[in-house]
């Protein structure tokens, strides 16, 4: 099949989305030819950014309309006109397109609507009702009712396909952390990990919290935080016993980690996708997560817990408390489901599944 895959390629592509648009293009020329589409344009960017500040302090729009058309000449200039458009993220108003997305802006005016206290730690809170409107209409313009969200996770599809004009299928996202192999008996017996750097968001106030309850019962557990800044971190939150912040590591340390620790644990407030889950999964590891968003499919899928959101904190650091504790009681019991559901995981997973899933689509909608 020819594929014109479009995209706004960073300076380094392998990084781009955090590695994210590299591996699907990968992923995508195995079995297709692929043209590589940069979008990248940097009189869009300076435009854009003036632009935005427009919206945001005067309600102006004012290059919207040639920002699009610059964009659309400029894909015209590079696509294949036989070809079909898959774009990764919504980029350019272009026909037979399928657009990758992990969160679209209709969903985040739902969060925001509907729950405040998610949508106060998402990232997106700081955005004026001027700028979220102009986004939001923008990207409802751009997908219209003539293209598909190729959609990263279940969750955003129902919501997509029961409370959007829109259509959405389901093909899911990639791992990118490398895959070990490792014996229950090489494992630690009482090892948390925590993988996220936006330590809030992710829930990590709340794993720590818990975590020093879980010592006096366990005085041998340790729990290994990896990705914030630590200097964004209190001393007392640092010095903690049995806590190691290691900092923003590389993926390939990532993937040792969860070779060695016995659950990973990440009850995220906020989170489109969470790829980190299935890399854990995918390495034999049970998890905790939350009971939103995608992660309870997640847990559905291998081996763990999900910790039930409360509008009390105290109680969902109780509540956590009884997952890690649970798991740490029935250790084995879980990291023997976690490696046997681990190959399929990292199969279900794969970037080429995704692209496998990606092409299967195009081919149908064809029939």
């Amino acid at each position: 099949m020819n594929l014109n895959y479009i995209a706004n390629w960073d300076a380094n592509r392998r990084t781009t989305w955090s590695g994210t648009t590299y591996s699907l293009l990968l992923a995508m020329e195995e079995s297709n030819h692929v043209f590589d589409v940069n979008m990248n344009d940097s009189l869009v960017q300076f435009l854009s950014k003036i632009n935005l500040k427009m919206v945001e302090h005067i309600g102006v729009d004012l290059f919207s309309r040639y920002l699009q058309k610059r964009l659309r000449k400029l894909a015209l200039n590079q696509i294949s006109n036989d070809s079909v458009n898959v774009q990764v993220h919504s980029i350019v108003n272009l026909p037979n397109s399928y657009i990758y997305e992990d969160l679209i802006w209709e969903v985040l005016a739902y969060i925001r609507n509907n729950d405040p206290s998610s949508f106060s730690i998402s990232g997106f809170q700081k955005i004026n009702d001027k700028t979220f409107k102009y986004q939001l209409t923008r990207q409802r313009e751009l997908i219209g009712n003539d293209k598909t969200i190729l959609s990263m996770s279940h969750w955003l599809t129902n919501f997509i396909n029961k409370e959007t004009s829109h259509r959405a299928v389901y093909v899911g996202g990639g791992i990118n952390t490398p895959l070990i192999k490792t014996s229950i008996k090489k494992r630690d017996n009482q090892t948390f990990l925590f993988v996220g750097r936006s330590f809030y968001r992710k829930g990590g106030d709340i794993v720590v919290s818990a975590f020093n309850r879980l010592k006096l019962k366990y005085p041998n557990a340790k729990l290994i935080i990896a990705g914030p800044d630590k200097n964004k971190i209190s001393k007392k939150t640092l010095n903690m016993n049995g806590i190691d912040f290691i900092g923003d590591v590389s993926v390939d340390k990532i993937g040792q980690l969860m070779t060695t620790a016995t659950c990973f644990v990440m009850p995220s407030r906020f989170e489109a996708y969470g790829l980190v889950f299935i890399e854990a999964m995918a390495n034999g590891m049970p998890i905790i997560a939350r009971d939103k968003y995608e992660m309870p499919y997640f847990v559905s899928e291998g081996s763990g817990l999900v910790m039930r959101t409360e509008k009390n904190e105290s109680l969902e650091i109780d509540n956590l408390l009884k997952c890690m504790t649970e798991l740490l009681e029935n250790r084995n019991q879980y990291l023997e489901k976690a490696q046997e559901v681990a190959p399929n995981i990292a199969k279900e997973y794969s970037w080429a599944a995704v692209a496998n899933r990606i092409t299967n689509v195009i081919e149908d909608d064809k029939l």
